[in-house]
């Protein structure tokens, strides 16, 4: 039996993160500026995690998938809540065909081929805003990760289980 196989992807981000360094302070209360350079790294490593644990794109991006597709099996794009789809083509010219692939699920996140094949996909991703309660998460992860900043270099922090949990705490976001 066959399945539809991710061949490649490349991620481009094309916002700011959702939460500035002078915000993030705030949250942690943090009224000194030995970190500044660091804060901006935990701010997207919370962000990341947040990310990974909800599986929703924060930050606005573009995304550039290559993937064999079979027609019997519906192909998920990997990230969303998808904005637009800018293409989808068959790295091998005869497989559309003049005929586009079907589109469904709300928010055209799902892709049903006619014909099996190489398939590049380039579609945009993520929030025009963040929501408050991300945003609210994001905060939340970067203060713990900038309170345990030592034991993770020790490897007794394990982020993407903070991010869980925050997230867990999230009605909107159960996992």
């Amino acid at each position: 039996m066959s399945v539809n196989t991710i061949l490649s992807t490349k991620v481009t981000e094309v916002a700011n993160e959702p939460v500035s360094a002078s915000e993030a302070k705030l949250h942690a209360s943090i009224d000194y500026d030995d970190f500044d350079t660091l804060i901006p790294v935990y701010i997207s490593a919370a962000r990341i995690a947040i990310e990974r644990a909800t599986g929703l794109s924060i930050l606005q991006k573009t995304i550039l998938t290559e993937a064999f597709i079979y027609p019997e099996f519906p192909f998920i794009l990997q990230y969303s809540p998808v904005k637009s789809v800018n293409y989808i083509i068959g790295v091998e010219d005869s497989i559309c065909d003049g005929e586009q692939p079907i589109m469904s699920g709300a928010n055209n996140e799902i892709i049903q081929v006619k014909q099996a094949g190489h398939y590049q996909i380039e579609y945009t991703t993520g929030f025009s805003t963040c929501p408050a309660d991300l945003k609210l998460a994001i905060l939340q992860l970067f203060t713990f990760i900038f309170t345990h900043r030592g034991e993770y270099s020790e490897g007794k922090l394990d982020i993407s289980v903070e991010a869980l949990r925050i997230i867990g705490e999230n009605a909107r976001f159960q996992v």
